[in-house]
């Protein structure tokens, strides 16, 4: 990887500026800014919503996102969902269940404060019940104990994929699979993965995989 190469995209490093603040907004880079520029200036349109020469350009650049997606996550181009952001897309998929009172959600103690939050909700407004998974003091994760926690009560398994604290990376794809064998959902909270290292959807098979 070509540090260097990789800095020119972001004029403003030019400045002197060292940018640590990543994990509240990272730096846009150049060649996203030129492409949103592109479509302002050359194809502003509502997608799918005529058949004149703008709308039609801006479908297939949205649609075009979809088939970037799927290659770089080895899966389908239907699998996806544009939501604003990663909480969004946690708080859509997990208040959107039809929950019921005695429900079980497992999740880790692991979690970004964003993915608690609608499952405790979820605990006061349908009753449903909050099982945390306690990771060690040092982040070490035991997958198998995590997985045994799974009871004919659970509904959802809320994980993330790698703490935004710790680094701690939970084997989510076991899970998943272990999750299924039990007839259970499971939300993954990507957003701290997807930047670092590879992500086979197709592998993991998670219900839902939210990630920015």
């Amino acid at each position: 990887m070509d540090a260097e190469r990789i800095r020119q995209d972001f004029p403003i490093l030019k400045t002197g500026v060292v940018y640590f603040d990543n994990a509240a907004s990272s730096l846009t880079p150049e060649p996203v800014l030129a492409k949103e520029a592109e479509f302002y200036r050359e194809y502003r349109a509502n997608i799918h919503r005529g058949a004149h020469r703008l709308t039609r350009r801006a479908s297939e650049e949205y649609e075009a996102v979809r088939r970037t997606l799927a290659k770089f996550f080895n899966c389908g181009d239907g699998m996806f969902v544009n939501v604003p952001n990663t909480t969004f897309g946690i708080n859509y998929a997990a208040l959107g269940l039809d929950w019921k009172k005695g429900d079980e959600i497992l999740t880790t103690s692991l979690e970004h404060h964003s993915n608690l939050l609608p499952l405790q909700r979820l605990e006061r407004k349908h009753g449903a019940r909050l099982e945390v998974y306690e990771a060690s003091l040092d982040g070490a994760f035991d997958v198998s104990a995590f997985i045994e926690k799974i009871t004919p009560s659970t509904r959802l398994v809320a994980v993330t994929a790698a703490s935004n604290v710790l680094g701690t990376a939970p084997d989510v794809e076991k899970i998943c699979h272990e999750a299924k064998k039990a007839g259970v959902l499971v939300l993954v909270d990507g957003a701290q993965a997807v930047g670092h290292r590879p992500v086979d959807l197709s592998k993991i098979r998670a219900d839902y995989y939210a990630f920015s």
